[in-house]
């Protein structure tokens, strides 16, 4: 990650810390402070490990949004605790969107590959 992506991200929380009610979005995005604030301190891990039930986790390696080793950890942590109901596919060169470094989206293929893992659960 880029460290003026470290710290627009920081920048992000510390304000939804002071502005937690606030609707208030940052450089034009669409969360909110308030919606910053109520994630902060979120660790879907936590919830993710509890499921018995089938999970599919796809993440394109080019995402700036929300950085594919998040995903790598939460993979490797399902192989750790001995859990076999998470499957994880990366995407190689996709963004958060799921489009390519040539402008193509990809979206259509991610959701024929999610119908294909649901047909053989």
């Amino acid at each position: 990650m880029k460290y003026l992506e470290i710290l627009e991200i920081s920048f992000t929380l510390y304000l939804s810390q002071i502005f937690s009610t606030s609707s208030m979005t940052c450089l034009g995005e669409t969360n909110s402070f308030a919606w910053w604030n109520a994630i902060a301190n979120l660790n879907p891990a936590k919830y993710l490990i509890e499921l018995e039930i089938p999970i599919y986790l796809v993440h394109g390696t080019a995402d700036i949004n929300c950085p594919v080793e998040s995903a790598d950890k939460l993979s490797t942590l399902f192989k750790k605790l001995g859990k076999t109901n998470l499957t994880y596919q990366r995407y190689n060169d996709y963004d958060h969107s799921f489009t390519d470094t040539l402008g193509k989206n990809h979206w259509n293929e991610i959701i024929q590959a999610s119908i294909e893992w649901l047909k053989n659960l």
